[in-house]
């Protein structure tokens, strides 16, 4: 199984631009998706809750499901039980 990555953003974006700079010069493949996160109907909140950009989404891929995104959210351990 391999990990890719997506890049998610505007190409007005300073901060995707250097995002897309440092993964050209580390030569880091991944697939860039255009969303622009002031437009409606943007599904950048669905990645990011603060609804900025870059986003990266790692995508996993294997031969026998085909491709699926990761968890958008990490999940937090439950807290430990006050003694």
């Amino acid at each position: 199984m391999s990990q890719k990555m997506k890049l998610i953003g505007s190409l007005t974006s300073p901060f995707v631009r250097k995002v897309r700079i440092v993964a050209a010069e580390k030569f880091i493949e991944y697939e860039f998706e255009v969303d622009v996160p002031w437009n409606e109907g943007t599904h950048v909140p669905d990645y990011n809750p603060l609804g900025k950009v870059p986003v990266w989404v790692m995508v996993e891929c294997s031969p026998r499901r085909g491709v699926r995104l990761a968890p958008r959210r990490a999940r937090c351990p439950p807290p430990a039980p006050s003694a």
